[in-house]
C-alpha cells in the first residue's frame, strides 16, 4: 500500500511503509500542486493530482508512475483541487478564473462545467455525487450545482461571505446535512465553520 504526498513542483513522494521511508517521483516539469487537496486517492494505488498549468495526472500504482489525463485543454491555469466518487468514474477539478471541470471516465476524459460568475479563483471543491457538488472560491463564494455544473447557486449568509478576502480552502461533508470548511478571512484567520443542515447555514 503506497501514500502519496506533495513533495516539491513536479515531484511527488510515496510510501509504502507506512510513512518510515519516502521516495520522491518526478511527476511533470513545473506541474506540481499549488493549494492544499491538490491530490486526492480513492485507494492505496489510485491517486489524481491537481497541479499547475491546466495539468491533472493520475497514479494506478500508489503514487510510484503517473501519466498526464488533462493538459491545458480545458485551462492553462492552475488546478487547486480534485475530488472523485468511489467509483473512480466521476471526479472535479477546480482552477483559477472560475474554472471548474468535470470527468465521467475517470479522467481520461475533461470537460469544462460552467464558468462561476465573476471568473474568481477556485479553490476547494467536495463532490457529494455525480451531478451535486460544492466549490469555494477567493472571493468569499460558496457555490453547489444539482446538475454537474450547468448551473451554479451561490450560497451566502455565513461570515465571510461575498467579502472579497475571503477565501474558502477546504469542503468536506460527512453527510447529505453536517459539512465543513476552512475559510481565511481578515480577522479571524483560518475559522472552521460548520453546517448541520446541508450547507443552508453555517456556524
Amino acid at each position: 500500500a503506497g501514500l502519496a504526498q506533495a513533495a516539491v513542483m513536479g515531484q511527488v513522494a510515496y510510501s509504502d511503509d507506512g510513512g518510515v521511508t519516502w521516495t520522491v517521483v518526478d511527476v511533470g516539469f513545473e506541474d506540481g500542486v499549488t493549494h492544499g487537496g491538490g491530490l486526492f486517492a480513492i485507494d492505496q494505488y489510485h491517486v489524481w493530482l491537481a497541479g499547475a498549468n491546466g495539468a491533472i495526472y493520475f497514479s494506478s500504482d500508489g503514487g510510484e508512475n503517473w501519466t498526464i489525463q488533462e493538459n491545458g485543454v480545458v485551462t492553462a491555469g492552475d488546478y487547486k483541487q480534485v475530488e472523485f466518487l468511489p467509483d473512480g468514474l466521476h471526479g472535479y477539478a477546480c482552477a483559477e478564473n472560475g474554472i471548474v471541470a468535470k470527468t465521467v471516465d475517470g479522467g481520461l476524459n475533461w470537460t469544462a462545467c460552467t464558468v462561476l460568475v465573476g471568473t474568481p479563483d477556485v479553490l476547494s471543491v467536495s463532490v457529494r455525487d455525480e451531478d451535486f457538488v460544492w466549490v469555494g472560491d477567493d472571493d468569499g463564494g460558496l457555490w453547489w450545482t444539482e446538475d454537474a455544473g450547468v448551473t451554479w447557486t451561490q450560497r451566502t449568509g455565513w461570515t465571510g461571505s461575498g467579502i472579497a478576502t475571503t477565501e474558502v480552502h477546504d469542503i468536506a461533508f460527512a453527510n447529505d446535512y453536517v459539512g465543513f470548511m476552512v475559510v481565511d478571512t481578515v480577522g479571524p484567520v483560518g475559522s472552521v465553520l460548520r453546517t448541520i443542515d446541508g450547507g443552508y447555514s453555517y456556524q
